[in-house]
């Protein structure tokens, strides 16, 4: 009689164990909607891209005269220049710059 409570306990231990993941699994299911991992880096460079264009955006001097974005312009080496000229939304507008 032992015996079969031992066994019973086990079998109600892994029950409640297997609940618990499954539970955890659940909760995972609406975070994680990619299952490619090629897939996966794909998006994550996408948006680390993003990201950065964001940043680099946010240097660009908005809002400044003509003078001081010529001046900017001109202290930024030609790498950043081509790097922030992937913004020409925001370029084209600005009295100073290069492409106005």
């Amino acid at each position: 009689m032992l015996s079969v409570l031992s066994a019973l306990d086990e079998v109600l231990r892994e029950a409640t164990q297997a609940d618990q993941k499954a539970t955890a699994l659940r909760s995972l299911q609406g975070a994680v909607d990619v299952t490619d991992p090629t897939k996966a880096v794909q998006l994550d460079q996408v948006a680390a891209a993003h990201t950065q264009m964001e940043i680099l955006a946010g240097d660009i001097p908005t809002g400044m005269g003509s003078l001081a974005v010529a001046m900017g312009w001109e202290s930024l080496t030609p790498q950043q220049q081509q790097v922030e000229l992937a913004e020409p939304i925001l370029i084209i507008g600005l009295d100073g710059s290069p492409r106005r």
